[in-house]
């Protein structure tokens, strides 16, 4: 905790943490204040994580708000949870990503294109003038990227491109 509070300061609008290996009621109760700020940190979005991986929870500044049923979380939990912030006049869809860390290419896939879904439908419902993703998509675009030269998960490559 100590070294997130160092990273933060008061224009900080989101923090993003991934593979948080928490359950969803222990996030919950987090808040980072700011030194010499009235702004603090809260977790708005967060999903469980699931065995020995996954988690992502979503602290925003207490200036957003999320948006009342704009929260959408992945079918296979742990992996990615987006809400639309109304952010000073502007909405902004905001989310964090854990991609699968194995290479299950097929599931990894599946999860990346659901996430473009219920960004898609965010999009429809909510006037969004931007979108944020951030976090460990645990899947390289390019071979140059890959400490093997390789892409292992294409179809996955695929749905990101």
């Amino acid at each position: 905790m100590d070294t997130i509070r160092t990273l933060i300061n008061p224009r900080t609008d989101f923090l993003i943490l991934t593979e948080t290996k928490a359950i969803k009621n222990h996030v919950e109760k987090c808040k980072f204040k700011i030194k010499g700020a009235t702004v603090a940190l809260i977790p708005t979005m967060c999903t469980d994580a699931i065995g020995a991986s996954g988690g992502v929870g979503v602290f925003s500044s207490n200036r957003h708000e999320l948006l009342e049923n704009s929260m959408r979380e992945s079918l296979r939990l742990g992996h990615y949870v987006v809400g639309v912030y109304k952010v000073g006049v502007h909405h902004v869809i905001v989310g964090g990503i854990y991609g699968l860390p194995d290479h299950n290419d097929i599931q990894s896939a599946a999860i990346f294109e659901n996430l473009i879904n219920d960004v898609r439908e965010l999009q429809n419902l909510f006037p969004v003038q931007n979108v944020l993703l951030a976090g460990d998509f645990n899947c390289v675009l390019s071979e140059k990227d890959s400490h093997m030269n390789k892409i292992l998960k294409p179809r996955t490559n695929e749905v990101l491109r």
